[in-house]
């Protein structure tokens, strides 16, 4: 039986819920530079919807270095990667896609029709930052986990053999390339694969040896702490960039510790299990939902109570949406597995 692990399940319902948190904010600060935020736009000096994908990354690598075996497929991987995603995400986007053509509103008006080869690989969010494409689901990050799963491998079967020395060049890596960034790069560097290698590898090793070993977690958690309550210091002395992925392992780190310790009733954790199960459907179309509202009426400069009645709906709807397609989504998948790969049922998350 798969091993699971409760911290896990609950930063991936808690790391949704403050993408959609921040996107409430951020919609409102759109609208209006001086439009009252609910919560805000920034926890600890950084932006929250920068922390929450961060949390999004460690755990993906997790994951995937909890399940991966040391007689590693290749092809088994790219198998169970491609039936993880796409039938979720093309669902999902043919969903949206037909309540647009419901209420007539367009898609990709003006866009060159080649580009939705992006839409159906799952880039399109991803490149938004160059030019318009058939997007409507998925945000940035979509694209963004599917390159880093192209780095899985490599980092697994080499980056593993030294952890330490791997992470330390990762870092190095990193660093590198923020240097002469803009010389390079074009894209924003929170969304740009190279440069959240280092969260995605700390997920990896942290399955793999990490939560094995109280000492060396119990430093972790030492030093996590002094992060989280200096981060407004190394906000002024270091690059936002790196005090990002500092901040995000930290509060990884922080939680994992914290539930490994404290009791968690068997009904909590059923819940948990159960929402996690739905998060990447949820966060798929949470946008569009949330974007409704911002249609109907003025969001940005409605009250407290509005804005958090608006949070909760867009929460609940994206949520059941998620419990209401599942077992679709699961009948697609084991279709497409017979279909393209002729193998037994296997999980794919």
């Amino acid at each position: 039986m798969k091993e699971k692990f409760f911290y896990i399940d609950f930063i991936k319902v808690i790391s949704c819920i403050a993408v959609m948190l921040f996107h409430l904010d951020m919609h409102s600060f759109y609208a209006d530079n001086n439009a009252p935020l609910f919560f805000g736009l920034k926890f600890l000096g950084m932006n929250v919807g920068d922390i929450a994908v961060s949390l999004f990354i460690i755990s993906s690598g997790f994951g995937l270095g909890l399940s991966a075996k040391e007689n590693f497929s290749l092809t088994s991987y790219i198998r169970k990667r491609f039936l993880a995603i796409y039938p979720s995400y093309w669902l999902s986007y043919a969903a949206v896609a037909l309540l647009f053509i419901l209420l007539s509103k367009p898609i990709g008006e003006g866009v060159p029709g080649i580009r939705f080869l992006l839409t159906i690989i799952g880039l399109d969010g991803l490149f938004l930052y160059k030019f318009p494409t058939f997007y409507l689901v998925g945000e940035w990050y979509t694209g963004y986990m599917l390159i880093t799963y192209i780095f899985f491998p490599f980092l697994f079967l080499y980056g593993l053999k030294k952890p330490l020395l791997s992470f330390l060049i990762l870092i190095g890596l990193v660093v590198s390339l923020h240097i002469k960034y803009g010389a390079i790069f074009e894209m924003w560097e929170p969304i740009n694969p190279l440069m959240r290698l280092p969260e995605f590898f700390f997920g990896i090793c942290f399955a793999q040896n990490i939560r094995k070993d109280k000492l060396l977690r119990g430093i972790l958690t030492v030093v996590a702490l002094a992060i989280l309550v200096n981060t407004s210091i190394l906000l002024d002395k270091i690059p936002y960039h790196f005090v990002l992925i500092m901040v995000g392992i930290s509060f990884f780190v922080i939680i994992s510790s914290v539930f490994d310790i404290i009791f968690i009733p068997k009904y909590m954790r059923e819940l948990f299990s159960q929402l996690s199960r739905y998060s990447f459907l949820a966060f798929l179309v949470h946008h569009q939902i949330l974007l409704l509202f911002y249609s109907a009426f003025d969001v940005a400069h409605s009250n407290n109570f509005v804005k958090f009645s608006i949070l909760i709906t867009v929460i609940t709807l994206s949520f059941f949406y998620g419990y209401l397609v599942y077992p679709l989504v699961n009948y697609i998948t084991e279709k497409l597995n017979n279909l393209l790969f002729y193998r037994k049922k296997e999980s794919y998350g």
